[in-house]
């Protein structure tokens, strides 16, 4: 391990420099779309001070099959939002960071 340091270190700025797959995008717009859904059932209330039953019933009900194509449809909608923040982010678009 530590003799293939340097090329683990390498691969890893070569693939930070590389812009994210589309199915990689499709990920995130994916958990960007599940945690706005989280969002609006729990009306804005943080998930971390929900209770341990409430967490539960809310994984439950994202289980469902409706739940999941509702989630799928948020997510194609979000996808151009998803992408081009992924190509902002790859430019360097220091306007944002401080």
């Amino acid at each position: 391990m530590k003799r293939n340091k340097a090329k683990i270190a390498m691969g890893r700025k070569r693939s930070e420099r590389k812009i994210a797959s589309m199915d990689k995008l499709k990920l995130r717009a994916r958990k960007s779309a599940r945690k706005a859904l989280v969002k609006k059932i729990t009306k804005g209330i943080d998930k971390s001070e929900l209770s341990i039953a409430r967490k539960k019933e809310i994984e439950k009900r994202l289980e469902k099959p409706a739940m999941q194509s509702k989630i799928d449809r948020a997510a194609r909608k979000i996808l151009p939002q998803v992408r081009k923040a992924e190509i902002e982010r790859k430019r360097g678009g220091g306007a944002d960071k401080k």
